[in-house]
């Protein structure tokens, strides 16, 4: 008979020794770490150590974040992809999510927004723009970056699908860089004041949703929200 959950973990059989938080799939019907080239099933919240372990897996579509294993340095804010057994990358060609912490070198834990199942797209495959003074951050990539040359004004048009994501970070603090989106929930305005400042937004389909500010130099500042 048919069962499903309703819940963000359910319990598989592993196949073999795997690592806590590490990317896994189902092989032969058991649990293995997940390849460069795979998208996880979810990750394993307690390692395993042998064949026939019974384990927990965060799945994919669970809500909220959770931890992953790095495999090399990772920038705070990079989207993060599928790497060799069961880690994730700061390059790749499969897409897991988001980093909410940064890596700074293999085996390192941190924190990840995965972009689940059903969302769709998540990330425009498109070259980052390069922003300088006054004028429109884009909806056609992911990353803008911003150069202010005074107090500039900056707009943001409504995303072209839900679950779209678009990371600005002011790169060069020529003067305060505010941000005016046609639809931004929380507020209507964010101001970028110092470098380094960052926002990552989500679009659910009808507002700019702010996921997370922060400073990626100090690690201390924040873009305003108002």
């Amino acid at each position: 008979m048919a069962s499903f959950v309703d819940t963000n973990t359910k319990a598989f059989t592993a196949s073999a020794a795997i690592g806590q938080y590490l990317r896994v799939v189902l092989s032969a019907g058991k649990l293995a770490a997940a390849s460069a080239t795979q998208q996880m099933l979810g990750t394993l919240e307690d390692a395993s150590f042998a064949d026939l372990d019974v384990r927990s897996v965060r799945l994919r579509t669970a809500s909220g974040t959770r931890k992953m294993v790095a495999s090399e340095a990772i920038s705070l804010g990079n989207p993060v992809y599928a790497a060799a057994s069961g880690k994730i990358a700061a390059d790749g060609s499969v897409l897991e999510g988001i980093a909410l912490e940064a890596a700074t070198a293999d085996n390192d834990i941190i924190e990840v927004m995965t972009l689940a199942a059903g969302v769709p797209g998540g990330i425009l495959a498109a070259a980052q723009q390069a922003l300088s003074g006054a004028g429109a951050v884009n909806v056609t990539s992911y990353y803008t970056a911003v150069t202010t040359t005074g107090a500039n004004a900056l707009t943001l048009a409504n995303g072209t699908f839900a679950g779209q994501l678009k990371r600005v970070q002011l790169i060069v603090d020529g003067g305060d860089g505010t941000l005016t989106p046609t639809s931004l929930t929380g507020g209507t305005t964010i101001t970028f004041a110092d470098a380094g400042d960052f926002a990552l937004l989500l679009w659910d389909g009808d507002s700019w949703i702010p996921v997370q500010l922060g400073n990626d130099a100090d690690g201390a500042t924040a873009p305003v929200l108002a």
